[in-house]
């Protein structure tokens, strides 16, 4: 996953090493930030992850280094996943099957719908949520100042509520129970999912709740930070898949470890 804190190819964890050695320094960090290989995920292969796995973890790769201060990817995304034995490990994601064929996968519209919804927007910061599972960061028009939220949950879903006040409402006579909202810059406040279909979002008692899944979602129309409250996670996707079966279990006696040394392991790369 691409939120864990400590994993050797998990650019979050490394950029946050990185980042308290560079304050030690006491230098400032760099205004321009460059990744060569992009974001590590695994591909979605037969018993790996899914097609929408694999497009959940490298756009939420993506946002998490942005948070870090990464302005630049140079060496991603690859058009094609990789072939041989690149293609089985973290380096083998690509937005579309390795025959080259019109042949997207649900990673291509992902990244569509990110680079759209990120078009000309910086990083701001990360905006608390009540959750270590619960993402919410803040992106801003350069140009105009236009606020743009992205929430993920990490597995499962969730809802949000996020509070409106001093929000503008629309001059249209309704009451608050009925309407859509009007931000500063006249914009209605909009959640579009992942793959850029867009619901606009009505109050209740000055707030509005909207669903949030291990697929990001991208929240136009806020005038200031989010205030965010969560309602209860739902996991019930979390479950064996229909084809899996029991190899056996750890914990009852029959296994043990062995002492024995594993050549080819130790073997396997000599010239390191």
């Amino acid at each position: 996953l691409p939120e864990m804190q400590m994993h050797q190819v998990t650019f979050a964890s490394q950029f946050w090493q990185l980042k308290q050695e560079w304050l030690k320094a006491g230098k400032k960090w760099p205004p321009t930030l460059i990744t060569v290989e992009g974001v590590s995920t695994s591909p979605a292969t037969p018993g790996a992850v899914t097609m929408e796995e694999e497009a959940d973890h490298t756009i939420r790769g993506v946002l998490l280094l942005a948070a870090y201060g990464v302005t630049r990817h140079l060496g991603w995304p690859t058009p094609f996943c990789c072939a041989s034995s690149w293609g089985e490990q973290h380096y083998g994601s690509g937005m579309c099957e390795r025959v080259p064929l019109l042949s997207p996968k649900v990673f291509y519209s992902a990244y569509a719908t990110m680079t759209r919804q990120l078009n000309r927007m910086n990083y701001v910061k990360a905006i608390e949520t009540g959750s270590a599972s619960v993402f919410c960061l803040q992106f801003k028009h350069y140009k105009t100042g236009e606020l743009l939220h992205v929430f993920w949950t990490i597995r499962g879903t969730r809802p949000v509520t996020v509070a409106l006040e001093g929000r503008r409402q629309k001059a249209e006579g309704r009451n608050e129970d009925q309407n859509s909202l009007l931000t500063a810059h006249g914009l209605p406040l909009t959640r579009y999912d992942s793959m850029d279909n867009a619901t606009e979002l009505t109050a209740k008692g000055g707030k509005v709740t909207f669903p949030i899944s291990a697929s990001p979602c991208y929240v136009r129309g806020l005038d200031a930070d989010a205030k965010i409250s969560l309602g209860e996670p739902n996991h019930s996707d979390s479950k064996p898949a229909k084809d899996s079966a029991r190899l056996g279990n750890l914990g009852d006696g029959a296994w043990k470890l062995s002492t024995e040394r594993d050549e080819v392991y130790e073997n396997v790369h000599l010239e390191f």
